[in-house]
């Protein structure tokens, strides 16, 4: 009889970015009467859409590759599940480097994903066949991987055959936390693209609560009570414009501007998570859309009435570029009498 054998050596831990991959409705299709014959050919067409989005080995990967092409260097390990797989890259130590690879995985997942809603419905047609499974869900998490070697002979290790960890779990949790949704990525593996929304999210088995990010053009219209149970909004409240999704905006705009008008939520997610240091280790966590070298956010001054009768202004400069940023606080400048609002907003998107 067949054993699961692994050497029993100390393992080290790896830097990874980890995605697990699956497809909606699998398990349904193997009980269709045809499955039988078209498996085969649909495990194969999925898996060469995939290796559209790779470029090869880790080492032909170009430092400097835009990441918004959709290309990304081939996983160091890949292992099928039945229904998907998990992928797991090994990140250059650079920073930049790394910010670079990693956005990269991440774009050429979602391109991935893309090829396949566009593809599966094609083959149906040329096959013949209905409910191929689609679409695909994806969860992409970052953190340290330790591998599984087989069995020691000879005073050598055995090979790698598999890797343990909790960003391996919780790229499956993610996986399968919001299949609505159907991408999203850990915070930690820090793409840098547009489009992003970052929440926390909670209640997922086996796993801890993460702060996550999603793209906005990924949220279908879902109920505000039914995002909470799955997500809590995280950072400062003007920077969360995904409280309410597509379809309650436009009807929000309808009843405002006339029936038939149609406009796109303002989604305004930063990229840069930054850290303020202030005196006494004081800090609040806030987001920029970019590096900037500092930060003066505006503090109001009010009498018992709760009256605005004058400001301050708070200078933190940026002393690393992270991630994530940290400002560190410089000096206070007293305001006698408060900015006019149209000037604090001119004022804000100066400095921030």
């Amino acid at each position: 009889m067949a054993t699961i054998q692994f050497g029993t050596g100390s393992s080290n831990g790896k830097r990874a970015v980890v995605v697990s991959f699956d497809l909606c409705g699998f398990s349904t299709f193997c009980k269709h009467p045809e499955a039988h014959a078209i498996l085969p050919k649909f495990i194969s067409g999925v898996f060469e859409e995939l290796d559209a989005v790779l470029i090869g080995a880790v080492q032909q990967f170009v430092e400097g590759l835009d990441p918004q092409k959709g290309l990304a260097p081939a996983p160091s390990f890949v292992k099928y599940t039945g229904d998907g797989a998990i992928l797991i890259w090994f990140p250059p130590e650079n920073t930049e480097s790394r910010h670079i690879y990693c956005t990269a995985i991440v774009a050429a997942m979602r391109r991935f994903r893309q090829r396949l809603a566009k593809i599966i419905p094609k083959w149906e047609i040329e096959w013949q066949i209905d409910h191929l499974p689609q679409p695909a869900r994806f969860g992409i998490a970052a953190g340290l991987v330790y591998p599984l070697r087989g069995p020691d002979f000879a005073f050598q290790e055995g090979e790698v055959i598999d890797y343990a960890g909790y960003c391996i779990n919780l790229a499956v949790r993610l996986q399968d936390h919001c299949p609505e949704v159907g991408f999203i990525i850990h915070e930690l593996v820090f793409p840098k693209l547009e489009g992003l929304m970052k929440y926390i999210a909670h209640g997922m088995k086996g796993a801890l609560s993460e702060p996550v990010l999603m793209f906005a053009a990924d949220f279908p219209a879902l109920s505000v009570d039914y995002i909470k149970s799955k997500f809590l909004p995280c950072g400062h409240e003007s920077e969360l414009r995904c409280q309410i999704t597509n379809r309650e905006y436009n009807t929000m705009v309808e009843r405002t501007l006339g029936k038939g008008t149609k406009s796109n939520p303002v989604i305004v997610q930063p990229r840069f998570e930054a850290h303020l240091i202030g005196p006494n280790n004081w800090r609040q966590d806030m987001f920029t859309d970019a590096p900037h070298p500092e930060f003066i956010p505006i503090r109001d001054i009010k009498d018992t009435s709760g009256k605005i009768i004058a400001q301050e202004k708070h200078i933190y400069k940026l002393t690393s570029k992270g991630p994530p940023l940290i400002y560190e606080f410089v000096r206070v400048e007293h305001l006698a009498q408060p900015l006019p609002e149209a000037e604090q907003a001119i004022f804000y998107k100066k400095t921030v």
